[in-house]
């Protein structure tokens, strides 16, 4: 049964409130009271990007596309370089807009006082698609914005409920932390605006000594085993020319994703670890037994 978001569910929020609801995880949709956009605005600011830009696929899956309207300024290839989360060399947060994310001013100018946001795409969800359950590590969380959908779309909690998020010019913080899908049972695509976003205040605190979390799962899903996964988290902590300040691995509540979190002293220390190859050697031994190795920069 879809979820309802209404008040008397306790499921919306100030947009005061927002950065205190960025750092805690006890829920999994919350609708923002404010801002609100032109559903029309939006509609019309897609299509400029379609006539002018094709969606591309995501995860190499036909029916789920998406372009970038932020990226990384190492990226060869800004609006789609960056669908899929792969660090590899890239040393600087997605943070840089691309030549559509001017379409979507109005976005940005709005909740720009509200959080620091990071990674916007347009993602389109074609009829049928329904994703594995997946989490998108420690600590994520997601803002979407729907321009395009239908009731039969739902974002789906594996131990919670299922929500349709409509295109009422609503702006939704989804806790991508717990595992969750997103699926399209209707007859036509559903589009949102969707972004990474964190407080100011961790932010600042990121820029000052950034972080760069490695969260392994298993391909076929369920609990991993942290102590046999320890001899592969040696690649993470081999002594190199870029030192860390510390180090943290942590399992996630429900052991299907463990979260490896090194941070460094500088953006170099950090640019210098990634260049020497050791996040892509890792991928690479974790993928020969079954695992799945994501990356980003916090």
């Amino acid at each position: 049964m879809t979820a309802a978001l209404s008040a008397g569910r306790g499921a919306e929020i100030a947009p005061g409130a927002l950065a205190e609801a960025l750092g805690r995880g006890d829920y999994e949709v919350l609708r923002l009271t404010a801002p609100r956009f032109d559903g029309a605005a939006l509609a019309a600011a897609l299509e400029r990007v379609r006539r002018r830009y094709p969606l591309r696929p995501k995860n190499a899956e036909p029916s789920y596309l998406g372009i970038c309207l932020q990226t990384c300024g190492d990226t060869e290839d800004p609006l789609y370089g960056l669908l899929n989360w792969r660090i590899g060399r890239f040393a600087r947060p997605a943070v840089e807009p691309t030549v559509v994310a001017g379409d979507f001013a109005a976005v940005f100018e709005a909740l720009a006082p509200c959080a620091v946001l990071s990674r916007g795409r347009l993602l389109e969800l074609h009829p049928g698609h329904a994703m594995p359950f997946h989490t998108d590590g420690p600590g994520s969380r997601r803002l979407h914005i729907a321009i395009v959908t239908s009731p039969a779309c739902r974002i789906e909690f594996e131990r919670g409920g299922a929500y349709h998020l409509p295109a009422d010019g609503s702006c939704f913080l989804v806790n991508t932390e717990r595992p969750h899908r997103a699926t399209n049972a209707s007859a036509a695509p559903r589009t949102h605006l969707v972004f990474q976003a964190r407080s100011h205040a961790a932010a600042r605190d990121a820029r000052a000594t950034p972080k760069l979390r490695a969260t392994i799962t298993r391909d076929a899903g369920g609990p991993l085993d942290l102590a046999a996964l320890r001899p592969w988290l040696d690649t993470l902590e081999a002594p190199h020319a870029a030192p860390a300040l510390s180090r943290a691995t942590a399992m996630a509540a429900d052991g299907t994703a463990l979260s490896h979190v090194r941070e460094f002293a500088t953006l170099d220390d950090l640019g210098d670890f990634l260049r020497g190859g050791a996040i892509e050697r890792l991928r690479t031994r974790l993928a020969q037994q079954g695992y799945r190795l994501e990356t980003e920069i916090v």
